[in-house]
Parts: structure tokens; sequence; C-alpha cells
């Protein structure tokens, strides 16, 4: 791949890479489900087929995180610097 001309921002020295979780055994299996890892350049991404009541905590979290639910009835329940929120799944729209 060339390099950008100069003055020209957003370029990237590698192809893009696809984490194709269905190819590959999960990195982890334990009761609360199975989770496979890819990384692009800015973001790691755990995709966690979640078992029914399974439970995940992060301790000492610095930096983002975010929880993205693609069914409509996975309920869940959030707790974070002493507030906890729950949802019956994300909306429908």
């Amino acid at each position: 791949m060339a390099a950008p001309p100069a003055g020209v921002g957003g370029a990237t020295g590698f192809p893009e890479s696809y984490g194709l979780f269905y190819q590959n055994p999960p990195s982890d299996t334990d009761a609360n489900g199975k989770s496979w890892y890819t990384r692009s350049q800015n973001l790691i991404v755990n995709y966690i087929e979640a078992a029914p009541g399974a439970r995940f905590s992060r301790q000492g979290q610095v930096d983002e995180y975010m929880i993205v639910l693609p069914d409509d009835d996975t309920p869940w329940e959030i707790t974070a610097n002493g507030e906890t929120k729950f949802g019956a799944g994300h909306p429908s729209w």
C-alpha cells in the first residue's frame, strides 16, 4: 500500500480485517457462555454468546465500555458508580 500524499490524513497502512467469530473456537468458555475477541486499530471487541442468567463484571474499568444487545428480548442490568439501570432489551424502532 502506498503512503498517502503529504497533508492527507485518515489513511492507514493496514488493510481491513474482520472478526469472523463463527470460524474459530471461542477464546473463553465458562458458565457465563462463550466469548471471542478481535482487535481493531482503536478498540477491542469481545463478542459474547451469553448463557441465560450470565453475569459479567468489570472492576477498575478506566476506559470506555459499551454493551450492544442485538435481540429485543435480552433483559439486562448494569451497575456503575453506585447506580443501577435495568432494561428488557433494546427498543424496537
